[in-house]
């Protein structure tokens, strides 16, 4: 599984490249439907924005690396091994591959509520970014699954319900793509060598402004 640890936690919260409003607002945007009089759970929900802006019954946040005094500092998987609470939604959203456990999906389902269900948000490896295809295989080289949907699995825990992809054109220039990746701000980053990050650095544009993101989003209903 993809590394994290306290000074990925720093970089992510000051260059991370979906820290956006026009990224944030998609977020809220898309799961406002699914929020309202709802118990949620987030597991790695990192500084927890997504929810202190969104109303729901209940929203409990499970981070172990998080700065925020709001989240419990637990790991997913002894959280979920060890909670006796239920909750009509579970929520990943870019988190899930941090856990990725062989008995993931049936952890999760043990803390939904009859008719509750999962909802896994996750960066598609097929986003364009700025469209150089040599930047986009490398960057995609580490920590991303070679299946990148939970969904494609079979499980007898889960009734799979729908899968979307959309692509958000974010506003972004090079000093801060470039501050980005210098920093290592994502654990994929974390995983390249000092040659690999220079050969991303030589690929952006100088004159970037805009860049493509498609987020693949599956809900799968607990049986």
């Amino acid at each position: 599984m993809p590394v994290w640890n306290n000074n990925l936690t720093t970089a992510y919260e000051q260059h991370n490249i979906l820290n956006r409003p026009e990224f944030i607002y998609y977020q809220q945007e898309y799961f406002r439907q699914h929020c309202l009089d709802k118990d949620i759970l987030e597991l790695g929900g990192g500084n927890g924005n997504l929810g202190d802006i969104l109303k729901s019954n209940k929203w409990v946040n499970v981070d172990p690396y998080s700065n925020s005094d709001n989240i419990i500092k637990q790991d997913a998987i002894s959280y979920l091994e060890n909670c006796s609470e239920k909750y009509d939604l579970v929520i990943t959203c870019f988190s899930l591959h941090h856990f990725m456990v062989p008995n993931i999906k049936t952890l999760i389902s043990k803390g939904l509520k009859p008719g509750g269900y999962f909802i896994n948000s996750q960066i598609s490896p097929q986003s364009e970014f700025f469209g150089n295809e040599h930047f986009n295989r490398l960057f995609f080289s580490r920590g991303f699954p070679t299946t990148p949907t939970i969904s494609t699995s079979t499980t007898n825990n889960f009734k799979f319900h729908e899968k979307t992809e959309q692509t958000i054109t974010l506003k972004l220039g090079y000093q801060e793509m470039l501050n980005f990746i210098r920093q290592r701000s994502w654990s994929n980053l974390v995983e390249m060598s000092p040659s690999e990050v220079s050969n991303l650095i030589s690929y952006l544009p100088n004159d970037l402004s805009l860049l493509n993101i498609t987020v693949i989003r599956e809900i799968m209903y607990g049986i």
